[in-house]
């Protein structure tokens, strides 16, 4: 879960100011970057990622363990791996998010009211972007949380989904029921928090 999480926070550290930038500066070069930028992330495998990241940071430059468990330096390496083909993803979908909420009346009026442009696409246009992100941040969440087998593997990290495959090569079924309870009982929780999200997004789904 401490992968699952840091994984989750690299994703939305780079995705969304990623998105957010690239809706600002459409068919810009900053645009073109950063989307470029992002479908390569999408596209290579995490096991790839994992060990390029392991071959430059941790055997060229040393900055970081090659694998194993207990500091928080062994956290870094599996975190990007895991996170950053997601970050893609998000960067993606904040852009079209951000996109369809920038050409709508109150964003124009905002601006004509004399608000700082940072105020107007942060404030106005990022929390109401929010809203269709959520569902997909929350099913995120729960693919993070309980999908890292691979990294886990590469890693050497005591985690989880190792616990997963041995149970199942063991036929031990007492240990994989558990942990299939485990998971969904996740991503049970990860789409509440979002139902309950949306209510303190949208003043509407209060009212209503």
């Amino acid at each position: 879960m401490i992968v699952g999480l840091a994984g989750l926070f690299v994703a939305l550290a780079v995705g969304l100011p990623a998105g957010i930038i690239s809706s600002v500066r459409r068919n810009k070069p900053a645009d073109y970057s950063l989307m470029v930028g992002a479908t390569l992330a999408y596209a290579i495998p995490n096991f790839v990622l994992s060990l390029l990241l392991i071959l430059f940071f941790g055997l060229w430059l040393g900055w970081f363990p090659l694998g194993g468990w207990g500091t928080p330096q062994h956290v870094v390496l599996p975190a990007i791996a895991l996170g950053l083909p997601w970050a893609g993803l998000v960067a993606r979908l904040t852009r079209a998010a951000m996109l369809d909420v920038l050409r709508e009346d109150y964003m124009k009026l905002a601006t004509v009211k004399g608000l700082r442009p940072a105020a107007v696409t942060l404030r106005h246009g990022f929390r109401n972007a929010l809203l269709p992100l959520t569902t997909v941040i929350a099913i995120l969440t729960a693919e993070l949380i309980t999908g890292s087998l691979i990294i886990e593997v590469i890693f050497g990290i005591p985690g989880i989904g190792q616990e997963m495959v041995n149970s199942v090569l063991a036929s031990d079924y007492t240990m994989v029921l558990g942990l299939v309870i485990f998971y969904a009982t996740i991503i049970f929780i990860a789409n509440f928090v979002a139902d309950v999200s949306y209510a303190l997004l949208d003043p509407r789904i209060r009212s209503g």
